[in-house]
């Protein structure tokens, strides 16, 4: 029972010492690592309503509201730009991407983005924009990048033409939701459309980008305009000093 109390004293500092850090920085990367701590604990407790669990446990949670708090985000800087629509068209050459914040239409009806996020994996990374939450967004466009993990992705530019096929185009998934009470739709272009993406240097906490994106559909979906990623920012004890 004393290695356990001993145990949970010790934890209990630890998190006081990385809580008081994250308030003092702002932060995105240490979201992560409290899921790693969440995880570490269970595997080393079998007994998971042990009473040394349960204040750790209290002690990470106190550790997560303060790092929410300390992760603000300057605001991101299309959010005060206009909202330009597009002209759809599959003429890569002749295609313009508007000084306004990213929207469209999509299957017919508007298009506003409101999240632009990248998830990078090995070979490629993912680039989406969307309109709504999570599985059930009301509208949403994917691309797919042929860049590694390690690679840097400012000043880096696409330009897809409609007759553009193989390694030449870009994988596009659109997703959109007919009817809330079922899955959305889904649909992957492999070609026949235009692009022109660029992604710019990147700032303490957006990478901006522009984006221009005509589909070949009946609807003549649509997207262009400027964008920001949020970068998710770690805390000193994260980054490498290599």
């Amino acid at each position: 029972m004393f290695f356990v109390l001993k145990l949970t004293s010790n934890w209990q500092n630890w998190f006081n010492r990385k809580s008081d850090d994250m308030a003092a920085h702002s932060s995105g990367g240490e979201m992560a690592h409290i899921a790693n701590v969440y995880k570490v604990l269970d595997a080393t407790d079998p007994d998971k309503m042990a009473a040394g669990q349960i204040k750790m446990r209290a002690a990470i949670a106190d550790a997560e509201a303060k790092a929410r708090e300390a992760a603000k985000l300057q605001p991101d800087p299309t959010l005060s730009m206009p909202l330009l629509p597009p002209t759809w068209t599959l003429d890569v050459v002749a295609a313009t991407i508007p000084k306004g914040r990213v929207n469209g239409s999509s299957s017919g009806t508007a298009f506003h983005v409101e999240t632009v996020s990248l998830d990078r994996g090995p070979s490629s990374a993912v680039l989406t924009f969307q309109e709504g939450v999570g599985t059930t967004a009301d509208h949403e466009l994917t691309i797919y990048l042929p860049v590694g993990t390690n690679d840097d992705l400012a000043g880096k530019s696409w330009s897809v033409a409609k007759e553009a096929k193989g390694k030449a185009a870009l994988q596009i998934v659109k997703r959109w939701t007919m009817d809330p009470k079922f899955a959305p739709v889904q649909k992957t272009i492999y070609n026949g459309y235009a692009m022109k993406l660029e992604l710019g240097e990147p700032t303490r906490d957006w990478q901006p980008g522009r984006i221009f994106l005509a589909l070949p559909d009946t609807n003549q979906t649509v997207m262009a305009g400027e964008f920001s990623i949020s970068i998710p920012r770690k805390l000193p004890w994260e980054v490498s000093h290599k």
